[in-house]
């Protein structure tokens, strides 16, 4: 990965965004009955190398709440986000790779449905914030998880 300011081979990248990718440069592919069940993908690198990685959900599901909240005459920037995201309690573990989170007519009840049919707490109040810390502090772990 060109753009990593690595200072020794020995790396491994995070590039985020909606969605994001994860992984290493390395000499050679790597083609196990392990890294094709858990997703992982080879990739051409520069200068002959290959990029072992793997998609993982970035701020895709964040993303599609803005949007809904947009819609309901609710603008939030991510400084405000992140500020959210601070001063909200968190309840409620979701995986953000689950299939449901992939394209739903709307994100915030999917959320909302998942933590409900796993016997998670759904607050009422505030539900804004409360997403908001999920989706953030769960990619987080996700992204901890895979790697």
């Amino acid at each position: 990965m060109v753009s990593v300011p690595a200072e020794n081979p020995n790396f491994a990248y995070l590039s985020s965004g909606t969605w994001s990718l994860m992984g290493i440069e390395i000499e050679k592919p790597i083609i196990t009955k392990d890294s094709f069940e858990n997703n992982f993908t080879n990739e051409g690198g520069i200068e002959g190398t290959t990029r072992f990685l793997k998609n993982i959900t970035g701020m895709w599901l964040l993303e599609q709440c803005r949007k809904e909240w947009e819609k309901e005459g609710y603008r939030y920037e991510y400084s405000q986000i992140v500020e959210m995201a601070k001063s909200s309690l968190f309840s409620s573990f979701i995986n953000p790779d689950h299939p449901r989170f992939i394209n739903p007519s709307s994100m915030t009840a999917a959320i909302a449905r998942q933590c409900k049919e796993t016997g998670k707490n759904v607050p009422a109040i505030m539900l804004n914030m409360y997403v908001v810390y999920s989706i953030v502090w769960q990619t987080g772990i996700k992204r901890y998880w895979n790697f």
